[in-house]
């Protein structure tokens, strides 16, 4: 009998804690919005090509309330202290195809869009970088 009042007991705790951790992660989130409110990220992955791109040709050619974020996979590879954010950021992603992506975020909200076609396009010679950067610039049409 003794056995199974420790067991209910300890479940009760589990369920507590893991509770509580769902409601801290959701409010850490819902601070880090109000955080970045206004910052545009522009996610990219490790590819060799967009590195050479979003590092090299890009590079002093974005709006300083841009930031450029390296991904493996859909970790990010930026301060520790984000890391949280960014992955369940990436997640909850509603319009993502393939990276690279932009996210911008206002009042709380998310505002997305891939660039992938336009990014590959660039790539292959068949569009301007002008073009991106503008893109990217201007996101979500400032």
């Amino acid at each position: 009998m003794n056995q199974m009042t420790d067991m209910i007991i300890l479940s009760c705790v589990i369920i507590a804690l893991t509770l509580l951790f769902k409601v801290k992660r959701r409010a850490d989130f819902k601070r880090k919005l109000v955080e970045f409110n206004g910052r545009v990220f522009l996610f990219y992955n490790n590819r060799s090509e967009l590195i050479n791109l979003f590092e090299g040709d890009l590079n002093g050619k974005l709006v300083s309330s841009v930031k450029p974020i390296l991904l493996e996979g859909r970790t990010a590879l930026c301060g520790k202290e984000n890391k949280e954010f960014f992955k369940k950021l990436l997640w909850d992603l509603r319009k993502y195809k393939k990276f690279p992506h932009l996210v911008k975020i206002e009042n709380g909200k998310i505002i997305e869009n891939s660039i992938n076609n336009l990014t590959y396009n660039i790539i292959n010679g068949t569009q301007s970088l002008n073009e991106l950067i503008d893109l990217i610039n201007k996101f979500p049409g400032r």
